[in-house]
Order: structure tokens, then sequence, then C-alpha cells
């Protein structure tokens, strides 16, 4: 099999999943939001582990799940950011997390290597009220999991 850049994002997107993990930040990708539950509920299903959390979302964030959740293009699903994200404030995660704060959310791209985030997604930190973070692992094909380099900032 060829390395090719799809390869070294997925590597890069398990990486940095794991990485959010190990931070106690839940996350979900776009494409597992269920629009029509959000609409009904205002809940979402974020991944921690090897668990599921039932996360009830602020309502001003919803609006914002709508503009930068969306597909960018008809038939070939591209979204905005990898993952939304919420850093989960206790040592045990609960089943169901019904009060949460905006500040506590995070749009999070994942980046491996040198890559840097796109235009596109620079111009929609500027469209956003939650704030856009990049995960990047480095030595993704050359070193061993525990050698691969996290950075995580803000974009």
């Amino acid at each position: 099999m060829e390395i090719n850049n799809q390869i070294l994002g997925a590597l890069g997107e398990t990486y940095c999943e794991q990485f959010l993990y190990s931070e106690n930040i839940a996350c979900v990708r776009p494409q597992n939001i269920d629009a029509k539950n959000l609409l009904d509920s205002n809940k979402i299903l974020f991944d921690y582990n090897f668990e599921r959390i039932e996360i009830t979302l602020p309502k001003i964030i919803r609006g914002e799940l709508y503009k930068l959740g969306k597909t960018t293009t008809k038939y070939k699903p591209r979204y905005l950011y990898d993952f939304l994200a919420v850093r989960l404030n206790m040592k045990e995660p609960p089943r169901k997390m019904n009060k949460t704060k905006m500040e506590d959310f995070m749009w999070v791209e994942a980046k491996s290597g040198k890559s840097n985030p796109s235009e596109q997604q620079i111009r929609g930190k500027s469209q956003t009220k939650i704030k856009v973070m990049v995960c990047r692992a480095e030595g993704v094909l050359s070193n061993r999991p525990e050698n691969v380099g996290i950075d995580f900032f803000e974009l």
C-alpha cells in the first residue's frame, strides 16, 4: 500500500483523538452528529475512550454547529474541522452531562507532520464563537506511538 496524504491524515486524526482523551476531553466527528436529534433534544453523543457520553449543548452552540458543522461540498463530504470537543471537568466521566458551558467546547483540527490549517479553516475561526484548536501529530510514520510528538494550540 502506498503511503499518501489520506493515510497520514487518518493517522494524525487517530493520534489526536487519543491525545484528547488523555487530556480529559471528549469528542465527536461532525459526520456523527445527528442533526435531527440535535433539533429535538439539544443533545449529542460524544466519544471518550470506550464510552459514549450524552452531552446537552448550550443554546448558543447549536447555531454554531449548523454553520460550521456542515459539509463543504455536496458530493464529496468534507467538514471544516475534524472534531467538536468538550473538556470534561471531572475524574470519572458521567453517562450524561446536562450543564455545560460554552467555554468548555472547542473545534479541533487534526494535522500530521508539518501541515497547516487551510485558508478556509482560518476564515472559519472568525465565524465562530467556539475556540478552534489545532492538534498536530509529528512523526506518525517514523516513531513508535509513545514517541509521536503532539502539539495542541489555539488557531
